[in-house]
């Protein structure tokens, strides 16, 4: 179990380079139509038959359920940074998240259902498996659209098949400094995937080299071929990124330093940090780790602060806590928010060793 029991924050296989893993399960109920047709109380029933079976599985307390229209926009926001809802919602929505957060269900977004497994690093065959059994437990109560031409059914053909989407955030530094990024879009492009920045200044420039890699389609092979192929992929990458980290190390080893302890000297020094330079500390922060020259601090930490760094997060603790700031930032939220960025930076790099 990690430090503060998030699934975000958990050691795990190959997370210097894969940070995350992702499942997700498309599925639709059987004589409903989908969501864009729904009439009258369509989404109400559907939301109702979700939240019953939930409520008849073995274990049932271990699920919160949550009907997103008596959530406040702050909750909201917290599910949208940690990727269990859309940018894009509705206010009949509904909600089921396992205690741990590895495992959610949206109800009534693009699908009638939507599961969703969680795992630190590259770890597919566990998500998928938590995913699944799930999605075997809820067809004991539910039967969910299909046929035997097209699989399970959805509103958009790309998700129809398995109805698996396979998603995973990587850290690629080392590539993007010695411009090898190319071959990996290239890998990624021919293997049918797409990818993004995971964070970007709105002009698809990533900000901190992370990025989030998945399928594009849900209906070419079966979920272990899908599984294997993205598995591959994300091993054929780190292979790369690694090989590139050791070519940084031993022929630019002043341009790799200069990187880091740029980024140390802002986290220790800065005052208000906006988000953007908050992600840009921890992925230089992240790539001195991996490359030997940052010590006492590990991967799994750094990824937590991706997520302990949000606006929404950095709101709720605020709203929860009592801090004393200086008197030019208590009267304006926005430094607050800043101001207590650069303190939670500052207290997780306290400890930080640098080495030459």
């Amino acid at each position: 179990m990690s430090e503060d029991g998030a699934w975000y924050s958990e050691i795990s296989s190959d997370n210097d380079v894969v940070l995350s893993s992702r499942v997700r399960l498309a599925r639709n109920l059987a004589n409903f139509p989908f969501r864009q047709r729904m009439r009258g109380d369509d989404r109400e029933r559907v939301k109702a038959i979700v939240f019953d079976a939930f409520s008849r599985l073995g274990n049932p307390e271990i699920y919160h359920t949550i009907d997103l229209s008596n959530m406040d926009n702050l909750g909201i926001k917290l599910m949208t940074e940690r990727g269990v809802l859309e940018e894009d919602r509705e206010s009949n929505e509904g909600l089921v998240i396992r205690e741990d957060g590895k495992l959610s269900c949206v109800i009534n977004g693009e699908d009638h259902i939507r599961l969703s497994a969680f795992f630190a690093g590259l770890d597919f065959a566990q998500s998928f498996t938590t995913c699944v059994k799930l999605d075997n437990a809820l067809q004991q109560f539910i039967q969910f659209a299909a046929s035997y031409d097209f699989g399970y059914l959805s509103s958009s053909f790309k998700d129809c098949g398995s109805g698996m989407k396979l998603s995973a955030w990587i850290h690629i530094p080392s590539s993007i400094f010695l411009k090898e990024e190319d071959s990996i879009f290239s890998l990624l492009k021919s293997g049918g995937f797409v990818s993004k920045p995971c964070y970007d200044m709105g002009f698809g420039e990533a900000i901190g080299s992370y990025y989030q890699i998945s399928n594009a389609y849900s209906t070419e092979g079966n979920e272990v071929d899908q599984i294997a192929s993205i598995t591959a992929a994300c091993q054929r990458i780190c292979t790369i990124e690694r090989k590139c980290r050791e070519e940084m190390v031993k022929k630019y080893p002043t341009m790799l330093k200069d990187a880091v302890y740029r980024a140390y000297a802002l986290a220790r020094f800065s005052r208000l940090l906006s988000l953007g330079e908050a992600i840009q500390i921890v992925s230089s922060i992240k790539w001195g780790v991996d490359s030997g020259i940052v010590g006492k601090i590990d991967d799994a930490k750094l990824f937590s602060l991706l997520y302990k760094l949000q606006p929404s997060h950095l709101e709720f603790v605020l709203k929860n806590s009592s801090f004393n700031f200086e008197s030019d930032v208590e009267s304006d939220n926005k430094y607050k928010v800043s101001r207590l960025r650069s303190l939670i930076l500052q207290e997780a790099f306290e400890s930080l060793e640098m080495k030459e």
